[in-house]
Order: structure tokens, then C-alpha cells, then sequence
């Protein structure tokens, strides 16, 4: 029955190693897809800078004419001179909030990569514990059916 405990000793091995190596890999890859929304969460508000700074030099145009066309009539002026910044602080708005689901998703990629790392390691423990239990059956057999010692 020697044979028997060493196979079951390497199988355990490899089971610790893969658990391991598994969590390793997928803790990369959630890692990977944090950095990927992170940059994405920076690239949108980036985006929506320049989107933002874009609409300011058409309103300046889109002014420009409508005091060329009638210079008396600054109501006109004002009320449109409001919606364009309104129209331009939408768009950066809109940057934020995408940004933030970004940095939502990458903070929940960091979450995953520890849930990942943290699983391979009760993974690897726990075939270790049932390793051992297959190898040396009556050792457990023993330990578990020994009288307890009472503490005085």
C-alpha cells in the first residue's frame, strides 16, 4: 500500500499547484481589465474635454454671426449665449458619468483579483487537507476516534 499514499501526495501536489496557478492567472486577467477601464475612465474624460472645448469655438462662431446679422438684438445674444454653455457643460457631464461607470468596473475588476487570488489559496488548502485525508485514512480514523483528555 506504499504506492498508494505517494500517488495520492503528488496528485494533491499538482491540484495545490494548478488551484494556485489558476487564481494566479485569473487575478491577472481581472487585473488587466481594471488597468483597460481605468484607462477607458481617462480617455472618456478626455474626449469629453476636447468635445466641450470644440462646441465653445462653434458657439463662438455660431455668436459671432448672429451679432453680425442683427447687433441690436442682445436678448438673442444672451438667451443663445446660455444654451451653448448649457450644450457644453452637458458634454462634459456626460464624460463624468461615463468615466464613472470606467472607474466602477475597474474598481470591481481590483475586487475580483483579490476574490481570485484569495479562492486559489482556501482552493489549494482545502485539497491539501483532502489530500492528506486520502493518504493516510487510518491516521484520520485514529484522530478522530482517540478519547479526548480532559484538562484538569
Amino acid at each position: 500500500m506504499t504506492g498508494f499514499p505517494i500517488l495520492t501526495v503528488a496528485s494533491t501536489l499538482f491540484s495545490v499547484a494548478d488551484k494556485i496557478s489558476t487564481g494566479r492567472s485569473q487575478a491577472k486577467a481581472a487585473n488587466y481589465n481594471r488597468d483597460i477601464a481605468a484607462r477607458n475612465a481617462a480617455a472618456t474624460i478626455r474626449a469629453a474635454e476636447e468635445s466641450a472645448k470644440r462646441h465653445k469655438r462653434v458657439a463662438a462662431k455660431h455668436q459671432g454671426t448672429l451679432r453680425s446679422l442683427n447687433p441690436n438684438a442682445l436678448d438673442l445674444l444672451e438667451d443663445t449665449a446660455a444654451q451653448l454653455k448649457l450644450t457644453e457643460l452637458d458634454i462634459i457631464h456626460k464624460g463624468a458619468v461615463d468615466a464613472a461607470g470606467y472607474e466602477g468596473t475597474a474598481g470591481l475588476n481590483r475586487l475580483k483579483a483579490k476574490t481570485y487570488r484569495t479562492a486559489s489559496y482556501v482552493g489549494a488548502g482545502s485539497a491539501l487537507l483532502l489530500g492528506g485525508a486520502k493518504a493516510y485514512p487510518d491516521k484520520l480514523d485514529s484522530l478522530l476516534s482517540s478519547p479526548k483528555k480532559k484538562v484538569s
